[in-house]
C-alpha cells in the first residue's frame, strides 16, 4: 500500500514514520463492553466503524453482514 507523497521512497529505504492519525479506532475492550451490553450486532458496528476509518469498505461491509446475520 503506497503512502500518498511517499511514492518515491523505495521499499528498501530505511524511513520510520511518526504519524498520528486523526480518528480513534475502538480498542478491544469497547467492543468486549458492546457485545456484553448490547448484542454481537453492536460490537459488529464498532468493528465496521474500525475498518471504514483505515480504509477498508469491502472488510466493513463484510463484517457488518456477518453480525447482522448472526444477530439474527
Amino acid at each position: 500500500m503506497a503512502i500518498p507523497g511517499m511514492e518515491h521512497i523505495s521499499s528498501n529505504d530505511n524511513v520510520i514514520f511518526n504519524v498520528t492519525p486523526k480518528y480513534k479506532l475502538y480498542s478491544i475492550g469497547a467492543i468486549l463492553i458492546a457485545t456484553l451490553f448490547g448484542s454481537v450486532l453492536a460490537a459488529g458496528y464498532l468493528i465496521t466503524c474500525n475498518y471504514r476509518r483505515l480504509g477498508e469498505n469491502a472488510a466493513a461491509k463484510k463484517t457488518f453482514i456477518f453480525a447482522a446475520g448472526v444477530d439474527c
